[in-house]
């Protein structure tokens, strides 16, 4: 996980994320690392949307331990969502 003290530059952003999920070698398992530990694209805290933008958080303990795990063995995982509805999905996970 990454932690939130560092600097949200874009180049130490990357720097962090592979710091955090470097050990994770599967591209669909490290794409879902990054769209669930990837910065908000809009800053709830922002007066200007007056709370209404949600954000994730950072990711808990038990999620990285899911991702390693479904780095691990994505057999089951891969065969839960190969036949998805998500054209997208389906082909990033044949990979």
């Amino acid at each position: 996980m990454l932690d939130a003290s560092d600097s949200a530059s874009p180049l130490s952003y990357q720097a962090r994320f592979h710091r955090a999920w470097g050990h994770l070698t599967r591209p669909a398992v490290r794409a879902l690392a990054w769209l669930l530990d990837s910065p908000d694209l809009l800053d709830p805290a922002s007066p200007h949307w007056q709370d209404r933008i949600a954000t994730l958080g950072p990711p808990s303990a038990a999620t990285a331990t899911w991702l390693a795990a479904l780095d691990a063995d994505p057999a089951r995982w891969k065969r839960r969502w190969a036949t998805s509805s998500i054209p997208a999905l389906a082909c990033m996970l044949k990979s």
